[in-house]
């Protein structure tokens, strides 16, 4: 079904991506007003190193490729996390142009209305509660199914579910860098924010960094205690479709795998402060971003006839 060599390939492309946003991460200091908290970091990295040597060890001269291909993925996991993270406060500390004003108006226009929609959800303890369980679920699902590839020999798939990841987390943000946005529930003045001389205060940590990080109150990224900054799109509702598409591979959890991450990208504007064309957006970009990669990776329809056909 899919085409090894392409597979790796397509390794290579999202890890020369990652190699590229850590080094903008690393070169930050140069041209913002941010400085990298490396605080933490000692150990990621070590294991980072322990894990990329592993997969070299075992891929190229032990002959195991199980093996090889775990530690691949460990490693591809560690650093890409602490980059992720990095890379979207840096996004924030450019302090683009918000455009929440035309999340809210775009909302209108499809006949989303946020003020609405989250009330009547609060409205339901149970319901509230089932969604934000679905909303966690998005690291979970992605360790169980890197597990379960890894422990099945399901290489071509384990390498699916990981670049796809990463390659949508870089793509959401980027977007998200050229369209900056705050939470809607900060916007419609849901969640209570002050302001002092020190900087902004609220209860959510990713809205406190937002604000503080565009308005220069908060002038270093704190790597091993970042969290997610992304509006739009939504990386939730991404990665929903793309453990759902990955877990449909096993018919037994097909259609558990489909109401879990309907739940997730269901709980995306309650839960992740999300304006509906958030989801939109995350819906049709992981969509495309699957349709390119399994375009790509697609063993050629020739090569899966007989010789003397392809003749």
């Amino acid at each position: 079904m899919f085409d090894d060599a392409r597979i790796a390939r397509l390794d290579l492309f999202t890890r020369a991506a990652g190699v590229l946003a850590a080094a903008i991460c690393l070169t930050a200091p140069l041209y913002t007003h941010v400085t990298l908290d490396l605080s933490g970091t000692e150990v990621p990295i070590l294991c980072f190193v322990v894990m990329s040597a592993i997969a070299v060890v075992y891929g190229r001269w032990r002959g195991a490729p199980k093996i090889a291909a775990a530690a691949a993925t460990t490693a591809d996991l560690i650093g890409f996390a602490m980059v992720l993270g990095t890379l979207s406060y840096l996004a924030v500390s450019m302090n683009r142009p918000s455009m929440a004003a035309t999340f809210a108006a775009a909302d209108r226009a499809i006949g989303f209305d946020w003020m609405h929609y989250a009330p009547v959800i609060g409205s339901w303890p149970i319901v509230e509660k089932v969604l934000w369980v679905a909303y966690c679920m998005m690291v979970p699902q992605l360790g169980v199914l890197v597990i379960v590839f890894a422990l099945m020999g399901r290489t071509a798939w384990l390498r699916i579910v990981v670049n796809g990841f990463c390659l949508m987390a870089l793509l959401a943000i980027f977007i998200s860098w050229l369209l900056p946005a705050v939470d809607a529930d900060v916007y419609f003045g849901i969640l209570s924010v002050g302001k002092t001389e020190a900087g902004w205060s609220t209860p959510l940590t990713r809205v406190e960094h937002f604000l503080n990080l565009r308005d220069g109150f908060l002038t270093h990224i704190p790597i091993m205690d970042s969290t997610g900054l992304v509006t739009f799109p939504s990386f939730h509702t991404m990665s929903g479709v793309l453990f759902a598409v990955c877990f449909a591979q096993f018919r037994w959890c097909k259609w558990p795998a489909v109401v879990v991450n309907g739940l997730l990208i269901a709980a995306t504007p309650v839960e992740g402060g999300h304006y509906g064309v958030d989801v939109l957006a995350g819906l049709f970009l992981s969509m495309a971003v699957l349709w390119a990669m399994f375009a790509y990776v697609r063993r050629p329809a020739s090569a899966d006839k007989p010789v003397w056909v392809a003749a």
